[in-house]
């Protein structure tokens, strides 16, 4: 394994000097009509539940751990580690940690800790060409990362922002939160397969851009990204151009949660919102192409009464993409496109959730994690599959772990376009009740076929 014990070498990122003002903002969901494509019933083959780090000191906060994942099957979960207090109860100033798996049949490797004292909100990319890991994180405020032993850049305080294309060109979300109000300044940086930082692009948005909730980031093979905070979208082509911002048009909508925006394999958008029309709660979606603007968003019944939490789009192949969610019976409910949106293959009801999470491959297939309460805890689950078809062709459902601690999973997925197999990675935080409250990272790797 090639992730290091020393610690990486650090630096400080350009100042950022413009802002983005953010109000706050309402907003998220999606729709479309009803379609019930014929699919082959896809297969996936997960790895039996593994500790790659345990005796964590107890925080009462989850250490949500990240992953990644690429075609190739090597994986990478990363997590914040609590450092235990002296003499006391509990953990603080935590370390970031990270584990690999070089494929989905080999060892993890040992737990190393790749920071200092007091880092936190670690993430990943996996380079599809080398397979080689980059992690990152966010110290005192000065955001780094590590390949190997090689320097660089952060990602968003609040959040994770960082992807890379099918040549190993990693692109990262720099932000600093500003002293007033929701301001922030933010620029993308990428760092090319060849270990060289590019100057930093300014992203500047209209006043009144919204960060609000989890900003989304993806950058598929070709190099087209999209960016989403609230309302507002940033797309750049394969040329490595960003375009001016857009804001989804939602005149006569009133949106009531966040929204949620992703690009498939060819750079094909959508957006989906649930929002208010005329007294009607419903859920509505926008798409755009990557030399159009979004359209105007249309409702779809389909979709209503997913949203209550949760609500994501997911793209994956030319075409193609899933909305999933939970509904108000507090069920996992999930759907998939291919054809861009215009109809839907059978809204699959998966099972009572709390907080699920989606990733898409580029070659239409899915994983969708979700944790939920069992006889001896919180089990986590994934269903994999295309999402397209009936529920038993769609989706397979796995359960991974009896001893998930709630809101801790994170899932992954990656697989080329000319591919019928997909990767995919989950890792979460998991508890174990005894005399005391143990606490530990579990993993589990997966092969998906169509």
């Amino acid at each position: 394994m090639f992730i290091g014990s020393s610690l990486p070498d650090r630096r400080w990122i350009t100042q950022f000097t413009k802002r983005i003002q953010y109000s706050c903002l309402h907003a998220a969901m999606i729709a479309l009509v009803v379609a019930s494509p014929s699919a082959q019933a896809a297969t996936a083959n997960w790895s039996p539940e593994q500790q790659i780090a345990s005796n964590l000191a107890f925080t009462e906060f989850a250490v949500k751990p990240n992953t990644a994942v690429n075609a190739a099957g090597r994986s990478v979960v990363v997590w914040d580690k609590p450092i235990p207090i002296t003499g006391g109860f509990g953990g603080t100033s935590p370390q970031v940690y990270a584990a690999v798996r070089a494929t989905s049949t080999g060892a993890w490797s040992a737990a190393t800790a790749l920071s200092p004292e007091g880092a936190r909100n670690g993430g990943a990319t996996v380079d599809p060409v080398s397979g080689k890991v980059t992690v990152f994180w966010i110290a005192g405020g000065v955001p780094y990362a590590s390949t190997s032993s090689d320097a660089g850049f952060g990602f968003l305080p609040s959040s994770v922002a960082a992807d890379t294309d099918g040549r190993g060109n990693i692109t990262v979300i720099l932000a600093r939160p500003q002293l007033t109000g929701s301001a922030f300044d933010i620029e993308a940086v990428v760092r090319a397969a060849d270990g060289r930082w590019r100057t930093p692009v300014m992203l500047t948005g209209p006043a009144g851009a919204t960060l609000f909730g989890r900003p989304h980031f993806n950058v598929v093979s070709d190099g087209q990204a999209l960016l989403s905070v609230g309302l507002t979208t940033f797309r750049r082509d394969s040329r490595g151009q960003w375009a001016a911002p857009q804001t989804v048009n939602l005149t006569g909508l009133n949106p009531i949660v966040v929204p949620s925006a992703d690009i498939d394999a060819k750079g094909k958008g959508y957006f989906v919102v649930r929002a208010i029309s005329s007294g009607v709660i419903g859920a509505y979606l926008s798409t755009s192409t990557p030399t159009s603007g979004w359209s105007t968003p249309h409702h779809v019944a389909m979709f209503d009464d997913i949203g209550v939490g949760g609500l994501q789009v997911t793209g994956s192949s030319s075409d193609r993409a899933m909305i999933s969610g939970y509904d108000s019976s507090g069920s996992v409910r999930a759907s998939a496109t291919r054809d861009s949106g215009r109809s839907w293959g059978t809204l699959a009801n998966l099972g009572p959730s709390i907080e699920p999470k989606a990733a898409g491959s580029e070659n239409g297939l899915y994983a969708l994690g979700w944790n939920s309460f069992g006889a001896t805890g919180a089990t986590y689950s994934v269903a994999t599959g295309s999402g397209l078809g009936s529920a038993s062709t769609a989706w397979i459902t796995t359960t991974l772990t009896s001893l998930a601690r709630l809101g801790s999973s994170s899932v992954a997925t990656a697989g080329k376009s000319d591919s019928s197999t997909a990767r995919a990675v989950a890792g979460w935080e998991g508890e174990i009740v005894t005399t005391t409250l143990e606490e530990f990272i579990g993993a589990s790797t997966g092969v998906i076929n169509k």
